[in-house]
């Protein structure tokens, strides 16, 4: 359990360091976590939601219940799935605000891309107001990850290293590294 994601940023060079997903009263994971191809945390059957996944660079979001157990190069079971097929998948809202944290995925897997909402004094949005808003910028698929007081991120910027950390410890965090830039053609 940590709240030093600018450490985590340092040591493994990443581009933005967010909060992961969901954990118990006592700090033990729920749900899937999968880094390096090594399991931190266990599936939960039981959790209703989805996991995103990735093998061989390409992004994938599956409903819990569809998710097929195999060699993964990354993973997090979290919940709920806010966008599904480019369509918002909140089906009950509890018409809470809070800060949030998600995980886009775009270009059918190519691009995954961290998503922070609410800051600076904002209570952030609702999960349907994000699904939609998710959905309105493109988003194809779409996963909630532990939000509100677990919300926290690091990254490196041209202005230097900014971290707003969570307001208290998280279980895992998810790292995401700048894809290497692709070949000019002729």
């Amino acid at each position: 359990m940590s709240r030093a994601f600018d450490d985590v940023l340092r040591r493994t060079g990443a581009a933005l360091v967010v909060n992961g997903g969901f954990f118990d009263p006592r700090g033990e994971p729920l749900g899937l976590a999968v880094s390096g191809g090594k399991a931190l945390s266990a599936f939960a059957a039981g959790m209703s939601g989805g996991v995103l996944w990735l093998r061989d660079g390409v992004a994938h979001l599956t409903a819990t219940e569809d998710y097929e157990a195999g060699a993964v190069d990354f993973a997090i079971q979290c919940r709920p799935r806010l966008v599904v097929a480019s369509r918002p998948n909140v089906r009950s809202d509890d018409g809470r605000r809070a800060l949030r944290t998600a995980l886009c995925v775009r270009d059918g897997g190519r691009t995954l891309e961290a998503v922070l909402a609410g800051a600076n004094g904002d209570a952030g949005p609702t999960r349907s107001a994000l699904a939609r808003a998710l959905v309105d910028d493109g988003c194809e698929e779409a996963l909630n990850l532990d939000g509100g007081p677990s919300t926290g991120w690091a990254s490196v910027t041209d202005a230097g290293l900014i971290v707003e950390p969570p307001f208290g410890a998280v279980r895992h965090v998810v790292v995401l590294r700048q894809a290497p830039a692709s070949p000019s053609g002729p």
